[in-house]
């Protein structure tokens, strides 16, 4: 895996004590340059290795007072000997690129060390990019194409081992948004039968007088993998669902039958707009929880038993940037705005989930005109309802489109790109 800037090989690697697999380093190195970045002059390299040094100390400190204890002598001798080494400020690239390498090394094993680290498994769901980058239509079931699939990481940071879920007992097609159930036994997830072409918007019959191919249903799989169980089926997209703490499902489903204003042919003659629904733990007594005319995103449920979602409020206001945070009754009564919805910036509120013992909420601040993605935000709701300083960036990335070119980030709240739960 020897690369420019000087990538290093793994058994390097594993000398230095990272314990990771080839195709895993070859991957962390990358994401290292980028971050940095990386441009191959010495002073690059010791402004990188100095910030990363400090961190690595500041995280030491913490450990210090973690309720597990942490055996890490041998990084904190390490730590004073790679601080005095940059502050000689070696000119030579090579000299200084190694020194970065180091330190990075080390605050990476003083990372791995911490208790909050050791738990486990990770829930991986692994997906094919929709064939529109849009905040709606990348969520129809016919835009989707197949590829992936839910997997749990066996040894997370240390290798690439997966553990497949569903194996092949369901057709090619698309995975999308698990969940975990409270009891960490079950998952549900959404996915959708298809290959890897794209029908053509106006081969689509209009609603249900067409096929019945190409939607996402509802699954649930036992965590320790098996036969999968479908809980909804029909002529439409029911999505990203999870569990109520009164045993339900809440989810997202184009079942409220509503077009949003915007669209065209292009999007198809299907029912386009996908709000909250609940039903029953078995797939059963399915009903419309919320009226909104166009659609919302991500339901997760609050530490007070409301559900978290986002909304497109569409209503004496511009298209593109208020999707955010709004909260109901697991009956979907009383829905108010949570945050975020008179200010113009991020445009969408994504994927929230709330912090265990806070009332923050963690969030992926996404564009309107592109797929889900963008810097992982933390949200402290209580210091006003439209306050920009209730957000802190915990990735430094521009908010995509609300501050610039869109880019199609894929940060989110979770380490991958894709949803990751605690198994």
């Amino acid at each position: 895996v020897d690369a420019p800037h000087g990538l290093r090989k793994p058994r390097e690697a594993a000398r230095a004590g990272t314990g990771t697999t080839r195709p895993l380093w070859a991957m962390v190195q990358e994401d290292w340059i980028r971050q940095d970045p990386i441009d191959g002059t010495a002073g690059r390299y010791l402004a990188a290795a100095t910030n990363h040094l400090a961190r690595a100390k500041a995280t030491l400190e913490a450990l210090r007072h973690a309720t597990t204890p942490v055996n890490l002598r041998l990084e904190a001798s390490e730590l004073p000997r790679l601080t005095t080494r940059c502050a000689s400020a070696p000119a030579d690239p090579a000299a200084a690129r190694a020194l970065w390498l180091e330190a990075r090394i080390l605050k990476r094993r003083i990372l791995l060390a911490h208790p909050l680290l050791d738990f486990g498994e990770l829930l991986v769901c692994k997906r094919a990019m929709p064939s529109w980058s849009h905040l709606v239509a990348q969520y129809f079931g016919w835009r989707q194409r197949s590829g992936g699939g839910l997997y749990a990481l066996r040894h997370p940071g240390r290798s690439l081992e997966l553990r497949d879920l569903t194996g092949d007992r369901l057709p090619e097609g698309s995975y999308l948004e698990p969940r975990l159930s409270y009891d960490a036994k079950r998952v549900l997830f959404s996915f959708v039968a298809c290959d890897k072409a794209t029908p053509a918007p106006t081969s689509l019959a209009v609603n249900e007088a067409g096929s019945i191919d190409r939607y996402y249903h509802l699954y649930e799989v036992p965590v320790s993998g098996g036969a999968p169980q479908q809980l909804t089926d029909g002529p439409y997209d029911d999505m990203m669902a999870e569990y109520l703490p009164d045993g339900g499902i809440v989810f997202c489903s184009s079942r409220r039958k509503g077009y949003s204003r915007c669209f065209g042919p292009e999007y198809s003659p299907r029912w386009d707009t996908y709000t909250l629904h609940r039903m029953d733990a078995d797939g059963a007594n399915i009903r419309t929880l919320s009226q909104n005319d166009v659609s919302e995103w991500f339901p997760a449920i609050a530490h007070s038993g409301q559900i978290l979602f986002a909304r497109w409020d569409y209503i004496d206001r511009d298209a593109v940037t208020h999707q955010n945070l709004w909260a109901c009754r697991p009956d979907g009564t009383n829905p108010f705005a949570v945050w975020g919805n008179g200010l113009p910036k991020p445009h969408c509120t994504f994927q929230a989930k709330p912090v265990p013992g806070s009332r923050k909420i963690v969030f992926t601040a996404s564009a309107h005109h592109a797929i889900t993605g963008g810097p992982v935000c933390l949200l402290d709701p209580t210091l006003g309802p439209n306050d920009p300083d209730a957000v802190e960036r915990i990735t430094p990335l521009p908010f995509p489109e609300a501050e610039g070119a869109i880019k199609e980030w894929y940060e989110s709240p979770w380490p991958l790109s894709e949803s990751l739960f605690l198994v």
